[in-house]
């Protein structure tokens, strides 16, 4: 039986993410504050509206919402980025073993970054009175909200999300003349790529703001590596000690590299 016309209709229509992208770049272009905020809370809604179809990349353009969401995350406008959280949260819901694997811990290290960046402080801050492009309470709800998707992103990433922010905080350091540190996974050295190139100019804001997202989930790494000593000291095997015994090494040597730093300045 020939597919009935409605469905030839339905497939013959772009995907959503084409009815955002042309409006998106027109306003951006033309500096439409409201459109691109109202243009980002549309994204948003169908990315939490469509999910189970996102996540599993059943819904045509899946992955190009994803990174629509992504670069609206990113955008310096508070109300342009803070819906996209929403969907993040969203997604933590769908089980990872549903999940398309490029909507698993791969995106989430990306986001991670994206996050770092967002919820540091401005470039030129000195303080809350002289600083004109960020609004204090903005930037405090953003860090704030973001907190439940970093914990998010930690279940899924584990050790690595913990070594993704020591690679900031080691480069600025190796920068500094403290030294490269070495990876908490077989003690070969941290990857200081991309996220450490942000910090060229900007560095005690982005080793602030790593230290902010460690903070975030200090809680769930602490639980992760009692978990694995209580094992231990039980006789007994864990099944997150690998992950529990990378942990414990990256946050020991994080903190012995910090302290380090620190008495070097003193």
């Amino acid at each position: 039986l020939p597919p009935p016309v409605e469905f030839l209709l339905l497939s013959s229509l772009p995907p959503p993410v084409e009815f955002l992208r042309h409006p998106l770049s027109l306003s951006q272009s033309q500096h439409w504050e409201d459109a691109i905020v109202a243009l980002s809370d549309l994204a948003a809604t169908l990315a939490r509206e469509e999910m189970d179809d996102v996540a599993t990349c059943r819904m045509v353009g899946s992955t190009d919402l994803v990174e629509l969401l992504l670069s609206l995350q990113s955008h310096p406008v508070h109300a342009v980025a803070v819906p996209v959280l929403e969907a993040w949260l969203t997604l933590q819901d769908v089980p990872t073993s549903e999940r398309h694997p490029d909507l698993a811990s791969p995106l989430y290290g990306r986001l991670v970054e994206v996050i770092l960046k967002r919820v540091a402080y401005p470039p030129s801050f000195v303080s809350w009175e002289e600083e004109l492009d960020v609004d204090e309470a903005d930037f405090e709800e953003m860090r704030r909200l973001a907190t439940d998707v970093l914990v998010g992103a930690y279940f899924l990433m584990r050790a690595g999300y913990l070594e993704k922010l020591a690679e900031v905080i080691m480069s600025v350091e190796g920068n500094g003349g403290a030294g490269v540190g070495t990876s908490n996974r077989g003690g070969t050295p941290y990857n200081n790529n991309a996220t450490a190139t942000a910090t060229n100019n900007h560095q005690w804001e982005m080793v602030e703001a790593s230290l902010y997202c460690l903070t975030a989930v200090s809680r769930e790494a602490c639980a992760r590596v009692k978990s694995v000593s209580n094992a231990v000291r039980g006789g007994r095997d864990s099944p997150v000690s690998g992950d529990g015994t990378a942990t414990a090494s990256g946050l020991t040597q994080l903190a012995g590299m910090i302290c380090a730093g620190g008495a070097q300045s003193a």
